[in-house]
């Protein structure tokens, strides 16, 4: 489980000032949910999101991963074995290809295994997530939109980490493109139970979650069970 008790968080600012971006957040995270937080910008969900995956640490309260906090994890071990990212962007390695990038992924996990066993297993991810075996051997900037996608998603589970942690990862797509990657999370969640935490302003993606985290102005407000979830990619 991923908990966060009483966090507050401020961003510092000119002069010693500061300004609150958390205030008293208390939230748990468990696999096999689909998590998305919601709320306009400038709510905290990014920032939320920034500490849930231990890029910055809160001014008070704590995070805890398994029982572990979060800071006494360590932050290679955190992105080896707890948390990964899907980012808006992606940012696959553009010079790489589909198997390549899953590969550089894999070798962070696991730094002594052999490459030809780091190929084998990222041809595996790969495949299960519906990439043929002439798609996983081109350079990503030949892909599909959906196509990069899955090699997004499947950089994610290279790590096998139980939490997966997306910032806006429809925030440049239309609206099929977005039905797709809702699957893929979905995917993430009922076939590896995965814990999915997606930050998001689109009611789309909020409606085919299983819970939603409300926020305004650093708070969160509500904390809602999805009961019409689209498990088929959505609802529009």
């Amino acid at each position: 489980m991923l908990e966060m008790s009483h966090v507050t968080y401020a961003y510092k600012l000119r002069r010693r000032q500061k300004k609150t971006a958390l205030t008293d957040v208390s939230l748990q995270c468990e696999p096999g949910i689909f998590y998305t937080i919601f709320g306009p910008s400038g709510s905290g969900k990014t920032t939320c999101l920034s500490l849930m995956g231990g890029l910055d640490q809160p001014e008070q309260g704590e995070i805890r991963i398994d029982g572990k906090r979060i800071g006494e994890i360590g932050e290679n071990k955190l992105r080896r074995g707890y948390v990964a990212y899907i980012f808006q962007d992606y940012q696959l390695f553009t010079y790489m290809t589909a198997v390549e990038n899953v590969m550089a992924a894999l070798q962070i996990a696991e730094p002594r295994t052999k490459r030809h066993d780091l190929k084998k297993r990222a041809e595996e991810i790969l495949f299960s997530l519906g990439l043929d075996a002439r798609e996983i051997e081109r350079r990503v900037t030949r892909l599909s939109g959906g196509q990069m996608q899955r090699v997004a998603v499947a950089r994610a589970l290279a790590v096998d980490a139980r939490y997966i942690l997306a910032d806006e990862p429809t925030g440049n797509l239309d609206s099929a493109a977005t039905d797709v990657m809702i699957g893929l999370l979905r995917e993430l969640v009922e076939k590896w139970n995965k814990c999915v935490v997606v930050v998001t302003h689109s009611l789309r993606v909020r409606d085919a979650s299983d819970v939603s985290f409300m926020f305004s102005d650093g708070k969160l407000e509500e904390t809602v069970q999805m009961q019409t979830a689209g498990r088929a990619g959505g609802k529009g």
